[in-house]
């Protein structure tokens, strides 16, 4: 569960970036209430969307995983601490 929270919340922060870098660059259009946008700049929309969400939740994993790492060492070196003191 952990691991689709964590490639829901980097999907949804790469495409609002994304969503946010191409309407900067002004690509984006509306004509009687409906958005038009061009064939190119979909795919490139739909291309930088995938390859940065793919890069953000790969970090985010690898940050979750280091953390989760960290404690289960201090687990570790507490179980050694108690058994030492025996």
């Amino acid at each position: 569960m952990r691991n689709l929270l964590v490639v829901l919340s980097a999907a949804v922060v790469g495409g609002l970036s994304v969503y946010f870098l191409f309407s900067g660059l002004c690509t984006f259009g509306v004509m009687g209430g409906n958005v038009v946008i061009g064939m190119d700049v979909f795919v490139a929309f739909i291309a930088a969307l995938t390859i940065g969400a793919a890069a953000l939740a790969l970090s985010m994993r690898h940050l979750l995983l280091r953390s989760e790492a960290r404690d289960l060492q201090d687990l570790r070196d507490r179980i050694a601490r108690l058994e030492a003191a025996r």
